[in-house]
């Protein structure tokens, strides 16, 4: 990406690495959550693979239909207990 960057003129001030910047995320991803603009999703791989596999076979897009977003309090602690981590999506 350098070599391409140099080549096109771009010569940047520093580099950065994610890896170095993940409190920096974390905070950002607290205030996201503390707003009310993330929901958490404890779908698998799997299940999302077959979610979009059902919508294909119906000739709709492969998009994410939120059901989390109906997620009971009582379902939510089931998952927990069954040991998902939950994944973050924008509102």
């Amino acid at each position: 990406i350098l070599y391409d960057l140099h080549w096109l003129g771009i010569f940047p001030d520093a580099t950065e690495y994610q890896s170095r910047r993940f409190e920096i995320y974390d905070a950002a991803m607290e205030k996201l959550k503390a707003a009310r603009l993330l929901y958490a999703c404890y779908e698998t791989p799997e299940e999302l693979d077959l979610r979009r596999k059902v919508r294909r076979t119906r000739g709709l897009p492969p998009v994410y239909g939120r059901e989390a977003l109906t997620l009971t309090p009582e379902q939510i602690a089931e998952y927990q207990s069954d040991g998902r981590r939950p994944h973050w999506r924008f509102l």
